[in-house]
């Protein structure tokens, strides 16, 4: 059974993000994005802190099932506006949340 390069590495990327660190991150991931595109506080919060850090083009942007490329855009929006996303998140004392080392995983899954 012959797959050519472009299944051999969809197959390595799906066997990737099946791997359950890079589940519980992205199913985190997912829940903070969410949380700020169904929170009016939250989403409100987020808007002046990001102009304020020069982010104001900025956006959250939620994975679709089975785009293994939507999950990448996800995590990027997220780490784009990680600092932004925290003190949010810190000051409302609501809503999902990062460890540090699933930031960290985050960064990882992103190529540079």
């Amino acid at each position: 059974n012959k797959i050519g390069l472009g299944g051999a590495l969809a197959q390595c990327v799906r066997e990737g993000l099946a791997a359950e660190p890079v589940r519980q991150v992205l199913a985190a991931a997912r829940r903070i994005v969410w949380h700020f595109q169904q929170d009016a506080r939250a989403a409100a919060a987020l808007n002046p802190k990001a102009e304020a850090a020069s982010k104001a083009g900025a956006r959250l942007v939620l994975d679709e099932p089975g785009r293994w490329a939507s999950a990448l855009e996800m995590c990027e929006s997220l780490l784009e506006l990680k600092w932004v996303v925290s003190s949010v998140l810190e000051e409302q004392e609501a809503g999902p949340s990062l460890a540090d080392h699933q930031w960290r995983l985050l960064q990882e899954l992103v190529p540079r």
